[in-house]
């Protein structure tokens, strides 16, 4: 907020010396009913127009590719296969828990196989005596419809370059073909205009564990993807289609 194009840009090299090998870089979001937001009211802060936020977004791509950074997801960028590893498990589906206040956690039941959404208390002081009282610091839990789930993998899947696995997307959905929950139209678009891509599920390895293991050194082969090869393989996003993902996600869901 307030800040210019060359203050970011000068802000952003600065960081990128003294970065080791991970950097996030997310845009600042005014919340509703926070001190910031009443601040911006007030007009003590001016936000920057959409133009200026995508010349800002693409200077963030530019510098960090220039200082040796990989970008593999809308906002996070690596350098010598140093990804984060909490964060890709969050964008591959699987299950992730939400610890301290206001954290937000994703578990599935062992016992139905239900995905369940998990909520913490927001105050840091009713969090702590929820805790001590009851052994927890949980708000609520909801279990997510089998349509949320499956929107689920492909909202958070597109974020990033490991893109939505046929074959994790089949075993979370009862077996439904990823393209089926699809927009074919819009799909069969995205590709042809290099916007999205298939590639082999090697490109990255995702067991059904915790573990990943991202190979950017070595991309994955481009498949158009016959019967036999549509559980091996993988909907990503291009390097073009990630700048735009956003763009892109509510047409393809869209039926």
């Amino acid at each position: 907020m307030n800040q210019t194009p060359e203050e970011w840009q000068k802000e952003l090299q600065h960081a990128l010396k003294i970065a080791d090998n991970h950097i996030s870089l997310y845009e600042l979001m005014v919340k509703t009913g926070t001190l910031l937001y009443n601040a911006y009211r007030q007009g003590k802060y001016i936000l920057p127009k959409p133009e200026k936020v995508a010349n800002m977004y693409e200077t963030a791509i530019k510098l960090s590719c220039k200082h040796g950074f990989v970008q593999y997801e809308v906002s996070n960028f690596m350098r010598n296969n140093k990804y984060s590893h909490h964060n890709s498990g969050y964008w591959a589906g699987l299950d992730y828990l939400g610890i301290g206040p206001g954290a937000h956690g994703r578990i599935t039941d062992p016992v139905s196989g239900a995905r369940k959404r998990t909520y913490n208390i927001l105050s840091p002081n009713e969090w702590m005596s929820q805790c001590k009282d009851s052994g927890h610091g949980l708000r609520k839990s909801v279990v997510l419809s089998l349509q949320e789930v499956k929107d689920e993998l492909v909202v958070f899947g597109l974020r990033s370059k490991m893109g939505v696995s046929c074959e994790q997307f089949g075993r979370l959905s009862g077996g439904q073909e990823l393209e089926e929950h699809l927009n074919v139209e819009q799909l069969q678009y995205c590709i042809a205009n290099q916007l999205l891509e298939w590639q082999k599920n090697e490109f990255i390895n995702v067991p059904k564990g915790s573990t990943m293991e991202f190979k950017l050194e070595n991309k994955g082969e481009k498949i158009n993807g016959g019967s036999k090869q549509k559980k091996n393989r993988r909907l990503c996003p291009t390097e073009r289609g990630l700048c735009v993902i956003d763009e892109i996600i509510p047409r393809i869901l869209s039926k």
